[in-house]
């Protein structure tokens, strides 16, 4: 029974630093809300291979009774933290000790730790396990360590895109020699209106900027802005006659004529070159 404690926290710990990794932001925002914003950070940092360490230890059978003593320090942080959360009034908070999203009562953050307080301290005094028992763990540990790296590097290239892509420059590239003339009537092209603001947009299957604006490009034809798409293998003729130079190129028009154009590479792009195409045509109205 004791071995299966000590097994059942390995567990607890390892699949709170994968649920940590595999959502950052939402195990940040659970820690903010327990400890503050500016421990949410270096609490995060911490926690991950603090968990994951102890939870190969445990799982491994080695230096168990130490790593049985980290999970009594995060259990007991965790309900200390609770408890103060409770204390101040707050009815709900996201614990994000899993990665979660869902928001629960201080109570159940607090019962939480403390149920890992206390399967953590009976670990302590798990015995040692047989030699079998030993070499499959550490099987098992090795495995563990593994996934915990490529979710680790996976975490750290979705958080690069996203720092990127708040990095990257909020207009798009409008470029005389490129795309139609600005204030002139659209070249022709089937499926267009003539009338009120459309947006032609010239991408590629194989272009993963053009991939990443399918989300955005959606949204704005949910809210009823007329979206025509060109496919560079499917009408490489009209690239040619729009005078276009790479993808993802957008083209904004009002009544028919060149409102706005450009390369865009994010969301926030498209959205100033459609702004910038409606500020142009009120002007001219």
């Amino acid at each position: 029974m004791v071995t299966g404690v000590q097994l059942l926290v390995g567990v607890v710990l390892a699949a709170a630093a994968f649920g940590k990794l595999a959502r950052p932001s939402a195990a940040r925002a659970g820690l903010a809300a327990l400890a503050g914003d500016r421990a949410a950070l270096p609490l995060l940092l911490a926690l991950v291979p603090l968990e994951a360490v102890a939870a190969a230890a445990l799982l491994a059978g080695r230096a168990t009774r130490p790593a049985a003593l980290v999970a009594v320090a995060i259990g007991l942080g965790g309900a200390l933290l609770a408890g103060r959360a409770a204390l101040r009034g707050a009815t709900s908070v996201p614990c994000g000790c899993f990665g979660e999203t869902r928001t629960h009562s201080p109570r159940t953050v607090a019962l939480r730790g403390l149920l890992l307080t206390l399967a953590g301290a009976v670990a302590a005094d798990a015995p040692a396990p047989s030699p079998t028992a030993l070499v499959v763990a550490g099987f098992a540990a090795l495995v563990l360590v593994i996934v915990l790296l490529v979710l680790l590097v996976a975490a750290l290239a979705r958080e690069l895109a996203r720092v990127r892509a708040q990095l990257a420059p909020g207009v798009p590239l409008e470029l005389d020699a490129e795309g139609p003339p600005l204030r002139a009537a659209a070249p022709p092209l089937d499926g267009l209106a003539g009338a009120g603001s459309e947006l032609v947009v010239f991408g590629s299957s194989s272009c993963r900027l053009c991939r990443q604006l399918d989300p955005a490009l959606r949204e704005l034809a949910a809210h009823g802005l007329r979206l025509r798409i060109v496919d560079e293998a499917a009408e490489p003729e009209t690239f040619g006659g729009w005078n276009v130079p790479g993808t993802p190129f957008a083209v904004h028009l009002v009544d028919g004529i060149v409102a706005a154009k450009g390369l865009v590479n994010t969301d926030r792009q498209l959205a100033a070159l459609l702004a910038a195409g409606e500020a142009r045509a009120a002007a001219r109205a």
